[in-house]
């Protein structure tokens, strides 16, 4: 169940699910907690719990049509309770195609209704059987009414496909499972953030990439690759709005100066633009340190004979208040950029990752040899991807979910990981929801786990 004012902001998260038709499991995360970790042996529904968590907070309806559940609760601090019961529940988990799930939300005495309509892959259905094959790439037709799902195997008749193109292709009048729904159960769950950070991580399968017939035709993602790619498109996304503030301040510039000139205000001390100024020059240091700008600048060092000229006093507040505007607009890249390398580069070994001139990610040995990302050691690309992820796409007052955070990492790193995940946090203020085997990764923090048992 989730609590918070607005939700998950500040919030108590208060879950429970029945899973795999066997397991009662429940978790309180106070509104004061920022971290809750989940620890169980294998097999005990773990993994499953975090999954079903998702898919609630993240409006994934599709989702838990792959979990094996039949009922999770979710009640948050504004006293909203939203269940979600799946009836004819998966038996050995993977896609269950015949199971139909509703969903209600209640608050305050009024109970708000959402159904996943039971008939809506009959006979009568508004999907002609050509936009199955058109829509759905996982699908490949081998009859006249028979379909294969590529991703498992399964054999599915007209309509179990019908029913699987409604639901995780969009297509057909009842695509959208928020159809037709109370609108105040699409825009409660709107206000909620979440995202999560999957076991599977390092190489996954390419979304959206087409039909694809057969599994030896489905492309795959180094996971480091692109978050390279990504942290690029970032940088340059920020450098654009910074050479648009720069050309609209350094156009009025002129202008600015006469009219602060001919103002009768007193101007700053010197000793104030002074201190100013030292700032200033290390603020740049740190921005040119990852190739935001160039580290070619001119340190400014005011005269002697001039420290009584009211007129330079008033143009180089201008000129400070103007170059602190600038970097503003790639200030919160910078800080990102800067705690991502810093995490890494304390924990590599033989091997520095830094931002290149063309603004790219980039990683040399010792030597000074460039190092392909895909040639990271396997906890090098788990722990790249980790900190990748928690600094540059999870947002300020979301719910961070983690599973496994502690594959491929050395002990030494799995101890660090939580006290790196703190000083992330401090940065995109959200809260974390950790599901893992290890005591490493728990280290002093027991006071924060929840333990799920037989």
């Amino acid at each position: 169940s989730v609590t918070t004012d607005s939700p998950f902001k500040c919030g108590t998260i208060w879950g429970s699910g029945h899973l795999h038709n066997r397991f009662n499991r429940s978790i309180r995360f106070g509104a004061n907690e920022n971290l809750l970790i989940i620890t169980a042996p294998n097999g005990l529904g773990k993994t499953a719990f975090i999954d079903l968590m998702e898919a609630l907070l993240s409006s994934s309806w599709a989702a838990l049509y792959k979990i094996s559940f039949s009922k999770i609760i979710a009640e948050f601090s504004d006293r909203t309770v939203i269940t979600v019961e799946k009836r004819k529940p998966s038996k050995d988990g993977g896609f269950d195609y015949d199971s139909q799930i509703s969903m209600r939300m209640s608050k305050d005495g009024d109970t708000f209704l959402l159904h996943d309509a039971p008939d809506m892959a009959s006979s009568n259905s508004p999907i002609p059987l050509s936009l199955i094959d058109e829509y759905v790439p996982f699908l490949t037709r081998i009859g006249a009414n028979r379909w294969v799902d590529v991703r498992n195997d399964i054999v599915l008749d007209r309509h179990q496909a019908q029913r699987l193109a409604i639901r995780f292709s969009g297509i057909g009048s009842a695509g959208d499972l928020f159809q037709g729904a109370a609108p105040e159960i699409s825009e409660f769950l709107n206000t909620i953030s979440c995202y999560k950070i999957s076991a599977q991580r390092t190489i996954y399968e390419k979304p959206g990439a087409g039909r694809k017939k057969y599994k030896d035709d489905r492309e795959f993602i180094y996971g480091v690759s692109e978050r390279a790619e990504e942290i690029s498109l970032r940088i340059k996304d920020a450098l654009n709005e910074f050479a648009i503030i720069t050309q609209r301040l350094d156009s009025s510039f002129p202008n600015r100066i006469l009219s602060t000139i001919a103002k009768p205000h007193s101007s700053r001390s010197f000793a104030d633009l002074e201190d100013d100024l030292v700032a200033l020059e290390q603020r740049r240091t740190n921005f040119s340190l990852v190739r935001l700008i160039s580290d070619q600048f001119n340190s400014i060092k005011i005269p002697q004979s001039e420290s009584s000229n009211s007129v330079l006093a008033k143009v180089l507040d201008v000129y400070i208040s103007d170059s602190n505007e600038k970097l503003d607009a790639i200030g919160d890249i910078q800080q990102r950029i800067s705690l991502f390398l810093s995490i890494l580069n304390q924990k590599f070994y033989y091997k520095q990752v830094s931002i290149d001139e063309n603004r790219e990610i980039i990683v040399q040995s010792q030597e000074g040899n460039q190092l392909a990302l895909t040639d990271l050691s396997s906890g090098e690309q788990h722990e790249f991807i980790l900190v990748f992820d928690l600094i540059f796409r999870c947002n300020a007052d979301s719910v961070v979910l983690i599973d496994e955070p502690e594959i491929s990492l050395h002990v030494g790193w799995q101890i660090r990981f939580l006290a790196d995940l703190e000083k992330i946090a401090e940065l995109n203020r959200f809260r974390t929801i950790v599901a893992t085997h290890s005591p490493q990764i728990i280290n002093d923090r027991w006071d924060h786990v929840v333990e799920f048992s037989e």
